[in-house]
Parts: C-alpha cells; sequence; structure tokens
C-alpha cells in the first residue's frame, strides 16, 4: 500500500497521524539518511537527543562528520558508546517535529492537516484474522483476510 500514496504528500502525514504510526518500530538511520546531511545546527541537534546535552556541547565546533559519526556511534552502539535505540529524527514522526526555526515542509503540511485530523473518527480496531465482520444490517459478512506476509508484495514481483 505504500507504493501507492505519494511522499511528501498531506494524505500520508493525515494516515500517518490516524493510525498511530510509529516510525521507530519501521525506521532505522543509515547511509541513506547520514550522507546528505550538511547543517551543522541540525546534526547538533540530533546529537543531542541521543547522546545527551554534554556530549552535543563538547562537540558544538566540531565538523558536521565528527558529529555524525559520534551519533551514529550511538545509534549503533559502536567505539564503546551506549546504544540508543528507537530514535528517529523528529521530522520523521506523527507528528513532525522541526529542530531549527527554519521552515519545514512536513511540519508546514502536518499544520494544514491538523484541523482535518481532529475531525476524523476514531480508529477503528483490526478484526482479527478468520473473525468475521458484521454487515450493519447484521447479516454475517466475509471472515476478515489474514494478515499479509511481511515482503510478500516485494517477492511475488
Amino acid at each position: 500500500m505504500g507504493e501507492t500514496l505519494a511522499i511528501d504528500s498531506s494524505m500520508v502525514d493525515l494516515l500517518g497521524v490516524w493510525l498511530g504510526v510509529d516510525m521507530a518500530t519501521l525506521w532505522q538511520a543509515d547511509e541513506a539518511f547520514f550522507e546528505p546531511l550538511r547543517d551543522r545546527e541540525i546534526v547538533n541537534a540530533m546529537l543531542r537527543e541521543v547522546a545527551g546535552k554534554k556530549v552535543a556541547e563538547a562537540n558544538l565546533t566540531e565538523k558536521v562528520k565528527t558529529q555524525k559519526a559520534i551519533l551514529r556511534d550511538h545509534l549503533d552502539g559502536s567505539n564503546d558508546r551506549k546504544i540508543v535505540e528507537g530514535w528517529v529524527p523528529k521530522w520523521l514522526a506523527f507528528p513532525p517535529c522541526a529542530y531549527a526555526g527554519r521552515p519545514l515542509p512536513t511540519l508546514d503540511r502536518h499544520k494544514r492537516i491538523a484541523p482535518l485530523a481532529k475531525r476524523l473518527p476514531a480508529r477503528l480496531e483490526a478484526i482479527p484474522a478468520g473473525e468475521t465482520c458484521a454487515r450493519q444490517d447484521g447479516s454475517a459478512a466475509a471472515p476478515a483476510p489474514a494478515p499479509a506476509v511481511p515482503g510478500a508484495a516485494i517477492a511475488a514481483e
């Protein structure tokens, strides 16, 4: 289903909030995340989040490359750093947040959809596989489908 949703869209933001998506269970930082990071203020804010205020302040004037290496060490638990699990950048969370006072398109989109998200009905609880869904008229419907096997769509391609 994710392949049918456009990234950078209000619909993705709205669904992420409505479904209560926890990106920490779905994503982890990798080379594709770290390589384009160039902003010292942002990287230092991430370092503060992951390694703590003391480490971030001690490395405030270090090169971005050095700060990213320390950040990675904490996320990987390498170089005798305490591992930090379940971290995602603020802008990747639902709802998103910014690290700096600069414009952030993800946050701007969220602000536009927030009033709409408040009007959505409460999320429906998933019906366990094999149980029947009752129709509004009270008659039984087809059994709920079994959950998809992770990676099945990819394997089928």
